[in-house]
């Protein structure tokens, strides 16, 4: 004794159908974003506001024994090379006043006096900042890495 069932759609079942799946959509979709938030790590806001950076580049450690690049310096007479030390690379801003506050910030939060230069690109100048001079790889490496926990950046270590 077997009873058939009936699977037609009617118009009001395709109507409740597309209301549920429409909703479930929309559920999905917020509950995506809501993850996202809760998920992403937000940097801390400073006292004048909080600061993004247009630039992101990965600081890399260099293989074990390997020195940092020697730079030429012209004073050391005959084109001698010698090591200047290693710069920390955080932020560069098109805007002077962005990088000075940004600058000033990492004053405030310990990370000593930060340099900004400007570098000509295209038809555009920046001004990068840079904290430094370290000696040696770890203690810049670490300068950088506390940054970029602090601030959501990803700095790089050069060689000055």
């Amino acid at each position: 004794m077997s009873e058939t069932i009936d699977f037609s759609m009617t118009k009001r079942r395709f109507l409740a159908f597309a209301v549920c799946m429409g909703l479930g959509v929309v559920v999905l979709y917020l509950a995506g974003i809501v993850t996202g938030l809760l998920i992403r790590s937000v940097a801390p806001a400073s006292k004048t506001g909080s600061v993004k950076s247009p630039v992101v580049t990965a600081a890399v450690k260099p293989p074990a024994g390997t020195p940092p690049s020697p730079k030429t310096d012209p004073s050391a007479g005959g084109g001698a090379t010698q090591t200047h030390g290693l710069t920390v690379q955080v932020a560069s801003f098109r805007d002077r006043d962005r990088a000075e506050r940004f600058a000033a910030s990492l004053k405030r939060q310990g990370f000593g006096a930060a340099s900004i230069d400007e570098v000509a690109s295209a038809d555009q100048t920046w001004h990068v900042v840079r904290l430094g001079p370290y000696q040696d790889w770890d203690s810049a490496a670490q300068v950088a890495e506390e940054i970029g926990r602090s601030y959501d950046l990803h700095c790089s270590v050069v060689p000055i």
